[in-house]
C-alpha cells in the first residue's frame, strides 16, 4: 500500500521541478543582443528600471532613463509616479504612487479626479476635458461628442446688422489716405471710430490723437446721409494693452467702482458732445496675462460692462454698447461670456488673424501657408460661443479689408500647408511687415506675374506673385461667408476696417452685395454737377436727381428768401390768429435774417393750412384731426416754451406725400422712449424714415423720463405704389454751394432744387451757428390716364408756342456770340414780405 502510494507523489513532484525550470528559463528575457522593450537588461537576462538592473553587470540598454525620477521631476507640471511616468489623477499623484511634483494638479478633472487633483471641475467655455485633465476642441479632447450649432434657412435675407470700424489714423498714412466722406453711404449699419484712448490717472476718455475730434464731427455727419445710420466710438485696441502707462488701465477701471465712475461720466460727456450713439469695448485681453491681465478681470468685465449700460440707459438714444472678442479659445476663455451677454448689444467677433508671421516654428501651429480669415476655423471659433447658448442674433462675424502676407520657404510649395520664412515686404501705405490693405493688394492683382485663385474650403481668395503668398476677401469670398453666417443664425457682420478698403469704396460696395444690406434712406442716384461758389471758385459735388416718375407736382416749402416755384401760389392761412385775410402760411424757423419760407403748391390744387394754436402766445400744437399733416413748427410768438404747428389738409392731391407720413406725439411728448422702436406706436405709420432733434422745426421732445430725445417720423410703406419720400438726406450748406461733408460750421437751413424740406434740426446738429435741413424728393406715381392728359397739354401749349429747349449748357445765337450758357449761378434772394408765422 506504502509502495504504491508514493508513486503518484513522486510523479507530481517532478512535473513541478520541470516547471519552475522552464519559468526560469523564460524569464531570462533579455540578453546581449535581445533588448529590451523598457528599462535595462541585468547580469542575469532580466529588464528593469532599478539599480540591479542598470548597474554593474548590466548586458544591454544600459544608459536607459526613466520619463521621470526623484531627482528628475516631470516637465511641464505634472506628478511622478514610482514607476517613472508623467501624469496627473491619484495614479500619479496619490501620496501611494508619487515620487516627484506631487502637488501638480489637471486643468480639468475628466471623471474622478476631485480637487484633490484638479484646479477645476470642468473646461472654461465649456469646451471638452480629456482624459489627461487638459482643455480642448478636437477629436482628442471631444472624442464623438458635437456642439449643438444654430441652423437656419436664411440664404439670401438681408444681414440685420453691419458694423465697419473706421481707423482715426487713416487720413496720415503716407498714401491711400482715407476719410470718412470716402465711406459709402447706405453700405453699413454701424461705423465705429477706432479708437479713443483714456487718461491712465484720472481714467477718463480722452481722443487718441490731435485732430479726432474733427474726424468724430465727420463720421457723424455721415448721419445726415443715412438717417438709419449709427455711430460708435471704439475705446482701447491692441496697441491699448502693448506694454506702457495703459497697459493695465482697463483693468484698473474694471476692478474701482470710483474708477468707473470717472470713465463712465466722460464717456457720456463725450458722447452726446460728438454725436456718438454707442460704445464698443476693446479691451485685448483681460485676465491673459501675456496682456497684461489680472485674475479678477473675468468676474469685473461683466460688472463694468452692466455699469456701462446701466448709465447708457439714462442717456436717451445714445445707448449702444458692443464688445469685440477673440476667435481664439486662448484668449476668449479669459471672457465670461456668458454674463457679459446680458448686457451688451452685440458682440463683434474678430474672426481674422487666425494666422500670421507670428507662427514660428516652435510655435503650436508652426509656420505653415494658411489664410487668416479661413472659413473651417471660423467655424470652429464660433463654436465656442454656442457651447455656452450665445444667442446668434448678437453675433457679428469679422471680416478683413487687409490680407496677411507670407514669403514662402520653396518657390515649388505655394499651397496652403507649406512652409513660410517670414511675413511678406510691407506696402508703401499700410507699413507693416506681412500685412497689405485691400487698396494694396488692389495694386498686387493687376501686376504682372500675379495669379489669383480660389480656396473654396477656406473661402479665401489666394494671390501668388513670385514667392509672395497673400490671402484676400472680396464679393465671391464675402458670400459664402455670409451665407455660411446666415446658415447659423448670425445676426451681422463686421468689418475691419473700412479705411483699408480704394479710395472709391470698391470693397464696401463688394460687401453690400453679399450683406444685402441697403439703407433705404440713402439715395443712389447720383450726378456730377459743377457749383458756382462766389468768388470764381468752382467745386463739384454730388446732388440727387428725381425717380423718372417723380412728376406729380407736391406742396413744400420755399427756401428762406425765396419764392414760389413759377406759376404755383403761396397756400393761404385760414387759422383766426392770422393778420390779414390775404395772409399766406409763412415760417421764418431756421432762416437767421435771410428771408422767410412760403408753402407752395401747384395752382388749383391748394389745400387749406393753418398755424395753430397761438392761445395767446400759450401755445399748444397739435392739428385738428387725422386728415390734418403737420409740414413744420415754430416758437414765433410763443412765450411758453412751446412751438405752434402748421397743419394742412390732406384732401388735396398736392398733399398725397404728406398722407404717407405722421410725425410721433405732440410736444413735448414726442420722443420715443429707451427700449421702445421708434414707430411702434402705430400699426400703420410702423416704418421710420428718420427722426429730428428739434421734431418739425422748433419743437423740444421728451420721453416717458423726461430726457429730451429726437421725434420719429414714421411712414406707411405697406404698398409701395403709393406716394413715398425718398433719396433723403440732411442739407446745411447747400446755399453755399458746398457738399454735406465739407466742415464749415455755419449752417444754412435749405434744400436742393426740387427737394422737399420735412424738418429741420439746429438742437443735434454740428453747426456751430445755423439750422440743418432734412430734404427728400417725393415720389408719387402717375396714372397712365394723367400722363396721356398731361402730355396733351404740353403738347397744346407747345403749338402756341414752339421752342426748342437747351440740353447740352451752352447758347449761341446766329451770330455766334451767344455767352449764357458760361454764367455762374448766384443765388437771388427775392422780396418777399418779412412776416412772422404767428407775429400778433
Amino acid at each position: 500500500m506504502v509502495t504504491t502510494n508514493r508513486l503518484p507523489t513522486l510523479i507530481l513532484s517532478l512535473f513541478l521541478i520541470l516547471q519552475l525550470l522552464s519559468l526560469t528559463v523564460s524569464a531570462q528575457e533579455c540578453t546581449k543582443t535581445k533588448l529590451c522593450a523598457t528599462g535595462c537588461c541585468s547580469k542575469d537576462g532580466f529588464c528593469g528600471t532599478t539599480k540591479e538592473h542598470c548597474g554593474s553587470g548590466c548586458r544591454s540598454t544600459c544608459d536607459f532613463k526613466l520619463g521621470c525620477d526623484k531627482s528628475n521631476p516631470c516637465k511641464g507640471g505634472t506628478c511622478c509616479s514610482k514607476f517613472g511616468f508623467c501624469g496627473f489623477g491619484p495614479d500619479f499623484c496619490s501620496k501611494d504612487n508619487c515620487v516627484a511634483g506631487c502637488d501638480a494638479k489637471a486643468y480639468c478633472d475628466p471623471g474622478g479626479y476631485g480637487s484633490e487633483y484638479a484646479e477645476h471641475t470642468k473646461c472654461p467655455l465649456n469646451v471638452c476635458c480629456s482624459k489627461w485633465g487638459y482643455c480642448g476642441l478636437t477629436e482628442e479632447f471631444c472624442g464623438k461628442k458635437k456642439v449643438n450649432r444654430p441652423s437656419c434657412l436664411a440664404k439670401g435675407l438681408p444681414m440685420k446688422r453691419v458694423v465697419g470700424y473706421y481707423e482715426g489714423w487713416a487720413t496720415g498714412r503716407a498714401c491711400d489716405q482715407f476719410k470718412p466722406s470716402d465711406i459709402p453711404d447706405g453700405v453699413y449699419t454701424h461705423l465705429n471710430f477706432a479708437f479713443a484712448s483714456i487718461d491712465p490717472r484720472t481714467f477718463q476718455v480722452v481722443p487718441a490723437a490731435n485732430g479726432d475730434t474733427e474726424l468724430y464731427r465727420q463720421l457723424a455727419r455721415k448721419k445726415r446721409v443715412d438717417a438709419n445710420l449709427k455711430v460708435f466710438l471704439a475705446i482701447g485696441g491692441w496697441a491699448f494693452n502693448d506694454p506702457g502707462p495703459t497697459a493695465t488701465t482697463f483693468s484698473d477701471i474694471a476692478r474701482s467702482e470710483a474708477n468707473q465712475r470717472a470713465f463712465i461720466s466722460s464717456l457720456v460727456s463725450l458722447m452726446n458732445t460728438y454725436n456718438f450713439d454707442g460704445v464698443d469695448i476693446d479691451w485685448e485681453y483681460p485676465e491673459a496675462p501675456d496682456r497684461q491681465g489680472r485674475g479678477e478681470d473675468f468676474t469685473n468685465l461683466p460688472i463694468f460692462l452692466r455699469n456701462i449700460k446701466s448709465s447708457l440707459t439714462q442717456n436717451g438714444d445714445k445707448n449702444g454698447l458692443s464688445i469685440a472678442v477673440p476667435a481664439s479659445y486662448w484668449y476668449l476663455r479669459h471672457f465670461d461670456i456668458i454674463n457679459i451677454a446680458k448686457h451688451v448689444d452685440f458682440f463683434n467677433v474678430m474672426t481674422y488673424d487666425l494666422h500670421g508671421s507670428w507662427h514660428t516654428p516652435e510655435s503650436w501651429l508652426g509656420s505653415h501657408l494658411n489664410s487668416h480669415t479661413n472659413l473651417t476655423e471660423i467655424e470652429d471659433a464660433l463654436d465656442l460661443l454656442w457651447r455656452n447658448k450665445i444667442d446668434p442674433d448678437q453675433v457679428n462675424l469679422g471680416l478683413a479689408f487687409y490680407s496677411r502676407t507670407f514669403t514662402a520657404s520653396d518657390p515649388g510649395c505655394m499651397s496652403p500647408g507649406c512652409l513660410f520664412t517670414s511675413g511678406a515686404a510691407k506696402g508703401p501705405c499700410s507699413d507693416a511687415v506681412g500685412v497689405l490693405s485691400n487698396a494694396e493688394i488692389d495694386r498686387k492683382v493687376s501686376m504682372s506675374r500675379s495669379s489669383v485663385s480660389l480656396d473654396q474650403k477656406a473661402a479665401a481668395k489666394i494671390l501668388k506673385r513670385g514667392r509672395d503668398w497673400m490671402t484676400y476677401d472680396d464679393a465671391d469670398t464675402w458670400k459664402i461667408k455670409l451665407d455660411f453666417a446666415r446658415g447659423q443664425c448670425l445676426g451681422g457682420a463686421m468689418v475691419w476696417a473700412i479705411s483699408q478698403d480704394t479710395s472709391d469704396g470698391k470693397y464696401s460696395k463688394q460687401l453690400q452685395s453679399a450683406t444685402g444690406y441697403k439703407s433705404r434712406a440713402v439715395t443712389t442716384i447720383k450726378t456730377n454737377v459743377n457749383v458756382g461758389i462766389p468768388g470764381g471758385v468752382f467745386k463739384e459735388m454730388e446732388v440727387s436727381e428725381p425717380s423718372s416718375d417723380v412728376s406729380k407736382k407736391q406742396c413744400r416749402w420755399s427756401n428762406c428768401g425765396q419764392g414760389c416755384p413759377s406759376g404755383w401760389k403761396g397756400v393761404p392761412r385760414i387759422d383766426p390768429y392770422k393778420h390779414s385775410i390775404r395772409e399766406l402760411m409763412y415760417d421764418n424757423t431756421g432762416c437767421d435774417g435771410s428771408g422767410t419760407r412760403i408753402f407752395c403748391c401747384p395752382p388749383g390744387d391748394q389745400p387749406t393750412c393753418q398755424w395753430l394754436y397761438f392761445n395767446g402766445g400759450k401755445c399748444s400744437p397739435g392739428c385738428p384731426g387725422d386728415s390734418d399733416m403737420e409740414v413744420a413748427s415754430t416758437k414765433a410768438g410763443c412765450n411758453n416754451g412751446k412751438a405752434q404747428v402748421a397743419c394742412c389738409k390732406g384732401d388735396a392731391s398736392s398733399m398725397d406725400i404728406y398722407r404717407q407720413c405722421r410725425w410721433h406725439g405732440k410736444e413735448h411728448d414726442c420722443a420715443i422712449s429707451l427700449g421702445t422702436k421708434s414707430c411702434s406706436w402705430s400699426s400703420t405709420y410702423n416704418m421710420p424714415l428718420f427722426s429730428s432733434g428739434d421734431g418739425s422745426g422748433a419743437q423740444v421732445c421728451r420721453d416717458s423720463s423726461g430726457r429730451r430725445g429726437r421725434r420719429p417720423y414714421c411712414c406707411d410703406e405697406s404698398d409701395s405704389s403709393k406716394a413715398h419720400w425718398n433719396n433723403c438726406q440732411w442739407y446745411d450748406n447747400f446755399a453755399l454751394g458746398l457738399t454735406p461733408y465739407a466742415g464749415e460750421k455755419t449752417c444754412n437751413a435749405n434744400c436742393p432744387a426740387g427737394k422737399i424740406k420735412i424738418a429741420l434740426d439746429k438742437y443735434e446738429s454740428l453747426c456751430d451757428d445755423g439750422t440743418s435741413a432734412y430734404c427728400c424728393d417725393a415720389e408719387v406715381k402717375v396714372s397712365a390716364d394723367e400722363k396721356k392728359k398731361t402730355l396733351g397739354e404740353t403738347l397744346k401749349a407747345w403749338a402756341k408756342a414752339p421752342t426748342c429747349p437747351n440740353t447740352k449748357g451752352r447758347l449761341s445765337s446766329h451770330s455766334g456770340s451767344g455767352t449764357q450758357g458760361d454764367k455762374t449761378p448766384t443765388v437771388v434772394k427775392r422780396n418777399v414780405p418779412q412776416v412772422s408765422a404767428a407775429d400778433i
